[in-house]
């Protein structure tokens, strides 16, 4: 689901509002998604929640302020997000 919504968004954006210099990357975005298919790798799924939570906490932010509907959009797909973290401190602020 979360797949098909990017390429849906990124499709539209190619279409009509892709600044010129954007529109090799997006156009290599979407194959890359469409090639992966209906794959999923839970592990390397796991791994961007940690990899994301450290570099949240680094920063001192949290995805599910900068991006609440990717984060909506895992729990739809029966994931909660993971508070681990492998080289962060632990943060009383999550």
């Amino acid at each position: 689901m979360i797949r098909e919504l990017a390429i849906d968004r990124l499709s539209a954006y190619l279409a009509h509002e892709c600044r010129p210099e954007n529109v090799e990357s997006v156009k290599s975005y979407l194959h890359e998604l469409r090639l992966v298919g209906d794959e999923f790798d839970r592990a390397l799924f796991e791994e961007f929640m940690t990899f994301t939570n450290d570099l949240d906490r680094d920063r001192g932010e949290r995805i599910g302020a900068a991006a609440p509907e990717l984060v909506a959009l895992v729990e739809e797909a029966g994931f909660d997000w993971s508070d681990a973290t492998r080289y962060a401190r632990p943060s009383a602020r999550t």
